[in-house]
């Protein structure tokens, strides 16, 4: 089995470097690469805005009971909204007022509060005229739109709720349809959800419907990052590759973040803001026309054709000469298909029913329909075969055809598909070894800190400075040079050390402001943005160290289930900001604590920099880690040596 699994490995791996050898001649960053990554980068920026436009739709204008309109002295209209203590000082109550029937009579009586009559043994009612709002920051907000306050304040944070988990299903599923419909229709489709349900939610009735149209919206929101980021994955190569993916796709995003509060700014109501953000993304669409699909998903399907009508226009857009046949070793695909670019098939007698039906065979003359539609075979004769993609690993070729010639099927052999090592694993293997279930349960805990510590932060921006345009710029400003540093660190620095640290460094500067003292605002928020600066040094790291800690037979699930738990963080992170109401420094100890605890367990993780990919479970048992004096154990065992293999 350990033999099966190595060479299942190995082949994948050279179906890597092959393509990446047959691409060559396309060069590294000729002008469809440069096109390919800035229009994809252009399609992450709606992102950024789309991801935190909840900080200023649910954000809580200044409000008090509203007053009808009655015949009351100056004195009491200044009076009728109690004052209560928040934080040591005092302010209008904004959930009560005292009773109008008893204030109003004690105006006619002419009777002065705080002079004549004690306010404080007056009865209080609750805003049963509703509220009035300052329009100081906005003109109108959600919270004003549908009175989203007091009794129904919980209400904002379970639309926020609601807009993650969309979020976190969208994530989950938009995966599979990549793998099954491609990544260039997934893209596109996320999009459209983005653009046509930001611009519905500004015709929502209440904050139900709104709340319904934001969950439609969240299926689309990191999809589209995602989709966006596996296509630029798969069509560029080299070091552009590793740009793209670590430096292109986040600061797009972070550019996206920095518009927010500038669109904001101008456009202060959320339906005009919802407009801004939804209409210009209509520009997006003509980019179906010039971004293509991705060669390697065409290839995994065995469309080899498409692959190579793809690279050859960009061989043109490049000024480069394409080879006669770019991709002569594609004649099996992954799941073990034929794939043949031309040439004229022998017919066999054995080939009838199912196999007729799996191939895509087109005579030399006459009509196919008889063979195609499955009906009684007709006599012997020579067929043009196109492909056959599909074929469940039945047909032996001797060499895959490059020109125009006579191919002979022989009977497929009876194949044992259990054989094929991706068959017996699942993700029930990531919790089965001790080893792979500790580096699992780590790994999602780690996940999980800073996916809460991230959006609990961000979400968190409202509160920072009286102004909070300026305060969500400066929390989107300062993942500039966090993703820059996430890069630096990957490149030239240990992985275990840097997350160890950076998670250190987000728990001490949480911790720290709850000793700053009122005088000092602006010392909390360099330190709140300080944390800030460290969680997204840490999120931009963690992908890249969970694929490199996990083997190649279960590095897609193991990414995918702990990216998952951490979507959990991103779901509770509204309530977590609420709980300020409560301690106005809970927030913080709770994101600080789960940054201590996570960055502690780190160091029990294998040390993976300047290591090849392990590509097999016992590879992944023998890397060396930390183990705790504490607990008896076996002696660490001597860390595999292995070939190097590509990132």
């Amino acid at each position: 089995m350990q033999q099966s699994q190595g060479d299942g490995g190995h082949n994948r791996t050279r179906a890597m470097r092959d393509y990446d050898e047959s691409v060559a001649f396309l060069g590294q960053w000729g002008r469809f690469q440069r096109v390919v990554f800035f229009l994809l980068c252009a399609t992450i920026v709606p992102n950024g805005f789309g991801a935190f436009t909840l900080v200023f739709l649910t954000d809580v204008p200044k409000h008090r009971c509203a007053v009808p309109d009655v015949n009351l002295t100056e004195a009491w209209l200044e009076a009728v909204i109690p004052r209560q203590v928040v934080n040591g000082e005092q302010q209008l109550s904004t959930c009560s007022r005292f009773q109008m029937d008893v204030v109003t009579n004690l105006s006619a009586l002419g009777l002065v509060p705080g002079r004549d009559v004690n306010l404080s043994h007056l009865q209080r009612e609750a805003c049963v005229d509703g509220w009035s709002y300052s329009r100081d920051v906005y003109d109108a907000t959600i919270v004003s739109e549908f009175d989203l306050v007091c009794d129904d304040q919980w209400k904002l944070t379970f639309i926020c709720t609601v807009f993650f988990v969309g979020v976190l299903l969208g994530s989950f599923f938009s995966g599979q349809l990549s793998d099954r419909f491609g990544r260039k229709p997934v893209l596109f489709a996320t999009m459209a959800v983005q653009i046509s349900f930001t611009f519905f939610q500004v015709f929502s009735s209440s904050w139900v419907a709104f709340t319904v149209l934001l969950f439609i919206n969240g299926l689309g929101q990191i999809s589209n990052f995602v989709a966006a980021l596996v296509l630029g994955t798969e069509i560029l190569t080299g070091n552009v590759r590793v740009l793209y993916s670590s430096m292109g796709t986040c600061l797009s995003f972070t550019v996206g973040y920095m518009l927010l509060p500038l669109f904001a700014y101008f456009l202060r109501d959320w339906k005009s803001l919802l407009l801004a953000l939804s209409l210009p993304g209509l520009a997006f669409l003509p980019l179906w026309w010039l971004l293509p699909e991705s060669p390697r998903w065409l290839l995994s399907r065995g469309r080899v054709e498409e692959a190579e009508s793809i690279l050859r226009k960009a061989a043109k857009w490049n000024k480069v000469q394409p080879p006669a046949v770019i991709f002569a070793d594609y004649g099996v695909s992954r799941r073990g298909a034929v794939t043949v670019l031309v040439g004229v098939l022998a017919e066999p007698a054995w080939l009838t029913g199912r196999h007729r039906r799996d191939l895509d065979l087109r005579p030399a003359q006459g009509s196919p329909r008889s063979l195609l539609s499955g009906r009684s075979p007709p006599r012997p004769r020579q067929w043009l075969l196109f492909s056959f993609s599909g074929f469940p690993s039945c047909i032996s070729v001797s060499e895959p055809l490059k020109q125009r010639r006579t191919l002979t099927l022989s009977r497929p052999p009876q194949v044992n598909h259990k054989t094929d090592p991706k068959d017996g694993h699942s993700a029930l293997d990531l919790l089965r070894t001790s080893s792979i279930r500790v580096t699992t349960l780590i790994l999602c805990l780690v996940s999980f800190a800073a996916c809460t510590g991230y959006y609990g932060l961000s979400l968190n921006t409202s509160q920072l400075h009286a102004d909070p345009f300026v305060s969500c710029f400066i929390s989107a400003a300062v993942e500039v040079p966090a993703y820059i540093s996430g890069w630096l660190a990957l490149r030239f620095l240990r992985r275990r050390r840097s997350i160890c640290s950076t998670l250190l460094l987000e728990a001490s500067a949480l911790f720290l402001i709850q000793l700053v003292p009122p005088t000092l605002p602006y010392l909390s928020i360099g330190l709140e943005m300080l944390g800030k600066y460290a969680v997204t040094v840490t999120f931009s790291m963690m992908f890249a160290y969970m694929a490199e800690l996990f083997p190649t037979l279960l590095r897609n699930t193991a990414v995918g289930m702990c990216s998952t738990v951490g979507r959990l963080g991103n779901c509770i992170a509204p309530f977590l900001v609420t709980l300020n109401s409560h301690l106005l420094h809970l927030p913080y100890i709770v994101i600080g604590t789960l940054a201590f605890a996570a960055a502690t367990s780190v160091l029990f993780l294998p040390e993976t920099f300047g290591k090849p990919l392990p590509e097999t479970i016992q590879q992944m048992q023998k890397r060396e880690r930390i183990q705790c004096p504490c607990i008896p154990g076996k002696d660490a065992e001597t860390p595999a040596q292995l070939q190097d293999g590509p990132l």
